[in-house]
């Protein structure tokens, strides 16, 4: 079995094969170089293979389309404090955080946009699933184009927690 179709028994919601082994993002660049140093791995792509993902690194699971999943409208980003190390700042999803200046690091997270049922309840306008803005605005062109294309995964570059979507859902299933 192939990963697209793998991928797709999957979304089918098919109980008697494992998910595909995707890769979202890869170690930090700090962490590469210290591997390459050790002798770990040869080339840039190797740790891909060895921790055993599927498909190729450059192209995980296929073509990507951009649909925005998360907050709509996001927020308005803003820097409230910044110096030599670090920047704090409200993210495009409401999230404050300390970023290092110096090193690719995880973000310090420090805020979150819901902390109570009244900031829940300011939030959910931006969660709703019809918003036009979601959607690119050639999306009815680039579904023609993607149904006509054999075997193909298409992967919405949609930053969304997939977990929320059933799995006949026509986000995954518009091939």
């Amino acid at each position: 079995m192939n990963l697209c179709e793998r991928f797709n028994r999957c979304m089918d919601g098919d109980k008697g094969i494992r998910p595909p082994f995707i890769h979202n993002f890869g170690p930090l660049p700090e962490t590469l170089i210290r591997w390459r140093k050790e002798g770990a791995f040869k080339s840039d792509d190797e740790w891909f293979w060895r921790v055993g993902f599927e498909g190729k690194p450059d192209k995980q699971i296929g073509n990507w389309i951009e649909i925005n999943g998360y907050i709509s409208p996001p927020f308005k980003e803003t820097i409230l404090d910044e110096n030599d190390e670090a920047q704090v700042l409200i993210d495009a999803f409401g999230v404050k955080k300390k970023i290092m200046k110096k090193s690719s690091s995880i973000p310090q997270f420090m805020n979150w946009p819901v902390a109570d049922r009244n900031t829940w309840e300011q939030l959910k306008g931006r969660l709703e699933p019809d918003s036009p803005e979601r959607l690119v605005p050639d999306w009815e062109k680039q579904k023609k184009h993607w149904r006509r294309v054999p075997s193909r995964i298409l992967s919405a570059a949609c930053r969304v927690v997939f977990s929320a979507l059933p799995a006949n859902s026509w986000a995954w299933r518009i091939f």
